[in-house]
């Protein structure tokens, strides 16, 4: 579907900086509460938890192809760094912090 297409993108294009579904909403011309319905319909989630999970898959894709990577140095806001990289990461990754990953890729496991 193009519209998902368009938000995915968009997404993908931002994840370094503090967006807001309020952000896309203003991008795409719709109305905040007409963008919300649309984005959980589009991409069966909502907008925190998509955007959590696409950081934490390109997290583990520039870890996997640089290993030698600091978290500091991750492409990722620095409010998302501090306030919510951490907490979803281990979410997603079955309680494993993004320095054991790390660590982990080093150690070949």
């Amino acid at each position: 579907d193009d519209l998902q297409k368009r938000l995915t993108n968009y997404i993908l294009t931002h994840l370094a900086e503090d967006i807001s579904l309020c952000d896309i909403a203003d991008e795409f011309g719709i109305s905040l509460s007409y963008m919300s319905a649309l984005f959980k319909n589009k991409m069966d989630n909502n907008f925190k938890e998509y955007l959590s999970y696409q950081r934490y898959l390109k997290a583990l894709s520039l870890m996997q192809e640089n290993p030698e990577i600091k978290i500091k140095d991750l492409p990722l806001s620095r409010h998302t760094k501090r306030k919510y990289f951490y907490p979803h990461f281990q979410k997603y990754s079955d309680d494993i912090t993004p320095k054991q990953y790390l660590d982990k890729i080093r150690n070949g496991e």
